[in-house]
């Protein structure tokens, strides 16, 4: 605790000490609370709560401490008389003047209370109508958009956004509480102050026996839960790590939020939206920083290999469609249509034949639409400074629609590229071959083996799609790959405060597309 304090006050950062930290700060003889009060003094920081905040019939404890290093703005401590447990409420109040954020509200959408029956219902005729309508060139984002309509309408009609309140979402991080629990724990804050803070000591030992009763049963619920989460995830050790670390309370870096940021010019962001601006900024103008440090090419390209044969993208048939929809994982985040992979899901006879008249008329006419090229980026904390936006790694999260046309794409993509041996197998052996010549030799092999910084982030579309014309992928083909790579978008989510939408600097996204490059 030391040396973070005196970290802070070197940078000068404004900061408050608040909790419940077993210190009692009216025992000033005790050794331990004079070093303490020294090592937060040092550092500049001084207590605002100086009334008891813990009474009992015999002694009035300070355990409850808000310390800060504030002096220059006005903060008005104070103790709540009120008495919700054996702890009174202490707060401040500060006037931070810093830009208003808005109030950011959560939701939940409860798919498991659809009716079937009636989804059905509507969704048949919901579609049959979209169906039926004509398809070209000139009305194609009309007709998405209408087909994308028509998922939203029904997802708000069927299973509407519900605000959840901060109890609610704390509940949801402890699924092992039913319902009874959840009135038992009413029931006992309920008899907290009448019983154990204002009643004789037989209502006191009365509110004990009942809160002791109340806790084992908690505990229990709570193992019978990770008993038979373990046993279900038997053969899942990913999941089983993630319930070990929740239940050691040992959370992953990477899943919390920057609290904040600091920009190119040295300025400190704090607010969720800067924050967000800053980082979509920094993403999207990594590439070009990188890029102009790679030596241009000259000349025109000349490839090791090619093929002599072109790709066929043949159609795709309602059957598959069911296969890539059935093969997302409901647990993933929703990209930026909100629709749950879920629910796409439960909708998924009905949207089937719509959905295969799209992705048909864009293999026909090389075509990728604009709405699924947008993505939603969340910024993961890999090491190190955890104010430096370089020590992040953007993690992109695509639509579902998305999701299920890039496989069904990189189905046809992957299977065209293995017949004609342009893949990471191919590769090896050919290296092994290479191994082996060198042996019955008598020499020494040797390779070496490159780690390309920001591989994803500097591929340059021109070679790559030229690259992809030598392996076969010709005509309409090159041109589905060309739309893909073109004006796609991006915005960065901090806690659920997005930022602007920009485009992201020669980003590939499609693995495939990326074996082609490094491949080839």
């Amino acid at each position: 605790m030391n040396r973070a304090l005196c970290k802070i006050n070197e940078k000068s950062n404004d900061c408050f000490i608040i909790g419940d930290l077993n210190v009692n700060l009216k025992a000033k003889n005790s050794p331990t609370v004079n070093r303490y009060i020294n090592m937060l003094q040092c550092c500049n920081f001084v207590p605002l709560i100086s009334q008891p905040t813990r009474y009992s019939d015999s002694s009035s404890t300070l355990l409850d401490h808000i310390y800060t290093n504030l002096s220059t703005r006005e903060i008005q401590p104070c103790v709540c008389s009120y008495v919700i447990s054996d702890h009174l409420p202490v707060f401040a109040i500060v006037d931070l003047r810093t830009s208003k954020c808005k109030r950011l509200r959560h939701y939940k959408r409860d798919l498991d209370g659809i009716d079937p029956s009636r989804l059905a219902t509507e969704s048949q005729y919901v579609f049959s109508r979209l169906f039926d309508k004509p398809l070209t060139v000139s009305n194609f984002e009309a007709y998405f958009d209408a087909f994308k309509n028509a998922i939203d309408e029904l997802l708000n009609s069927h299973a509407p956004p519900i605000t959840l309140s901060r109890r609610d979402r704390k509940l949801l991080r402890k699924p092992w509480i039913s319902k009874g629990i959840l009135i038992s724990i009413r029931r006992r804050n309920t008899m907290h102050y009448p019983l154990f803070v204002k009643g004789n000591a037989e209502q006191r030992k009365f509110y004990k026996t009942y809160s002791n009763k109340l806790t084992r049963i908690k505990k229990k619920a709570k193992e019978n839960y990770f008993l038979k989460a373990f046993v279900e995830n038997r053969n899942n050790p990913k999941r089983r790590w993630k319930m070990i670390n929740s239940i050691i309370h040992r959370d992953s870096k990477t899943s919390s939020k920057p609290l904040s940021i600091t920009d190119s010019t040295g300025e400190m962001m704090i607010t969720p939206g800067e924050i967000a601006e800053s980082f979509n900024d920094y993403f999207c103008t990594l590439g070009p920083s990188l890029a102009r440090e790679l030596p241009s090419p000259t000349e025109r390209q000349s490839f090791a290999s090619t093929s002599s044969k072109s790709i066929y993208l043949r159609s795709i048939s309602q059957s598959e469609i069911v296969q890539p929809i059935a093969g997302l994982r409901s647990n993933k985040a929703n990209g930026v249509d909100g629709i749950p992979a879920a629910f796409l899901k439960l909708i998924c006879p009905y949207i089937s034949p719509p959905v295969c008249k799209i992705f048909n008329f864009c293999i026909n006419n090389g075509i990728f639409p604009n709405p699924l090229k947008i993505a939603r980026v969340v910024p993961i904390f890999k090491q190190g400074d955890d104010t430096n936006r370089s020590n992040y790694r953007p993690i992109s999260i695509l639509t579902t629609m998305a999701k299920v046309f890039e496989k069904l794409v990189h189905m046809r993509l992957m299977d065209f590229l293995d017949k004609e041996g342009f893949n990471t197998s191919q590769a090896i052996l050919d290296v092994t071959e290479k191994y082996y010549k060198v042996i019955e030799r008598n020499k020494v092999a040797c390779s070496i083996f490159l780690d390309l910084k920001k591989a994803f982030d500097t591929v340059d579309h021109d070679i790559l799609l030229a690259k992809l014309s030598a392996c076969g992928i010709r005509g309409v083909a090159n041109d589905l790959f060309r739309s893909y790579l073109s004006n796609r978008s991006q915005c960065v989510d901090i806690g659920g405060i997005n930022s602007s939408y920009e485009a992201p600097y020669d980003a590939v996204s499609l693995k495939g597309l990326f074996l082609v490059r490094h491949c080839s």
